[in-house]
């Protein structure tokens, strides 16, 4: 990115290169300086055209950012600096700019007409925020799902979903580990993943019940493992370097 924000035009940001048309927008995006990062609602700006010092107007794209009301920032000294600096940067870091996603799940209603209590698993990729950083109601919530939701129904008679991590102790965890510079074995090597779910249709032979008051239902568990593909190549880079 141009680094810092343009000068004069507030919350602007200009890239040196063109914004790329795989990158939705308005959505989310993350910069970072590869020490940390901020991820923050952008939306295109067609009205300005900002050209970074030493670019060019027809090379460079034009961002408008918003603030999140939750930071996901770590640290705040992830946010480019407000003063303008020279290209290529000599005291302030370079900016990166790439797609931003904040997956969340969440177990509710499906608001099946036929089955209004039949629960089902849903899924958003920017949280409980719509594209423009605007809180919106999740599943369950009286008020959802609300203008702009960007909640969608990944399997309808999802009753539980669990989510454990294995670090380099070989154990699974209920949370992942905190992961520490120098220590391989900090690194999530695999995650399991299990859903529980349960039939719609009544009266059929296997049937159990379920904790919580949930109907007399056949029911069953799916679980896969996979391994994160960022740890794989941080172990396999370790390996090389060992």
């Amino acid at each position: 990115m141009c680094n810092p924000v343009v000068p004069g035009t507030a919350n602007v940001f200009a890239t040196r290169e063109g914004v790329p048309r795989c990158m939705r927008l308005p959505g989310f995006v993350l910069l970072t300086d590869n020490t940390s990062f901020v991820i923050q609602p952008a939306q295109a700006v067609a009205s300005v055209t900002t050209v970074c010092p030493g670019g060019s107007a027809a090379q460079n794209g034009n961002l408008s950012l918003g603030v999140l009301p939750e930071a996901f920032r770590v640290p705040v000294a992830a946010l480019p600096s407000p003063n303008p600096a020279p290209w290529p940067p000599v005291s302030v870091p370079a900016i990166y700019l790439y797609p931003g996603r904040i997956v969340r799940y969440r177990i509710a209603p499906g608001l099946d007409p036929a089955e209004p209590t039949l629960p089902a698993l849903w899924r958003s990729e920017t949280g409980r925020y719509s594209v423009s950083g605007a809180v919106v109601p999740e599943p369950g919530e009286a008020s959802f799902p609300g203008a702009g939701s960007p909640w969608e129904v990944v399997a309808r008679g999802i009753e539980d979903l669990q989510i454990e991590y294995m670090p380099g102790d070989g154990l699974w965890h209920n949370q992942p580990p905190l992961s520490t510079t120098d220590n391989w074995s900090s690194l999530v090597r695999q995650v399991r993943i299990t859903l529980s779910a349960r039939a719609s249709a009544a009266n059929l032979a296997g049937q159990t019940t379920a904790g919580g008051g949930a109907p007399v239902a056949v029911r069953g568990q799916l679980s896969t493992t996979v391994t994160p593909r960022s740890a794989f190549n941080e172990l396999q880079m370790g390996s090389q370097i060992q």
